[in-house]
């Protein structure tokens, strides 16, 4: 692209320059405007996706502060990514315990121990050690 074309156009092309990427990373790292910032990170998201290859060189290169300034215009997003990985975790966590204490107490059933039930449903120590003895993982 022309030397007079905006920086956020250059990214646009498929085949943009590292030195146009780190331009307008520079530019948009200091905007302080949240629709700036959405922009700006709409354009990257558009620039990475066709010079994927171009990114990861400069990602990847020594002396670069790109990887720091690009997290800073995408912390929103990464920060939005970071609590959806969390919320998943938990959810995974708490399906994954209910099934380990379903069986447990299908298990003590099955056994005649609803004393142990009980104090598995109070005692998580105790519940612990239950998953042990019975082999329930």
């Amino acid at each position: 692209m022309p030397d007079g074309t905006h920086p956020s156009l250059k990214l646009l092309s498929r085949k943009v320059k590292k030195t146009d990427i780190e331009a307008f990373i520079r530019i948009a790292d200091h905007f302080a405007d949240t629709g700036d910032q959405l922009r700006a990170d709409a354009v990257l998201e558009v620039s990475t996706t066709a010079n994927e290859m171009t990114y990861n060189e400069l990602y990847e290169e020594e002396g670069t502060n790109m990887s720091e300034a690009l997290m800073r215009i995408m912390k929103k997003d990464i920060d939005m990514m970071v609590a959806e990985g969390h919320a998943e975790g938990r959810a995974e966590g708490r399906a994954e315990g209910a099934n380990l204490l379903g069986a447990l107490i299908s298990k003590l059933i099955k056994l005649g121990r609803n004393q142990d039930i009980e104090r598995a449903a109070t005692d998580s120590e105790y519940c612990q050690q239950l998953y042990r003895e019975l082999d329930i993982a």
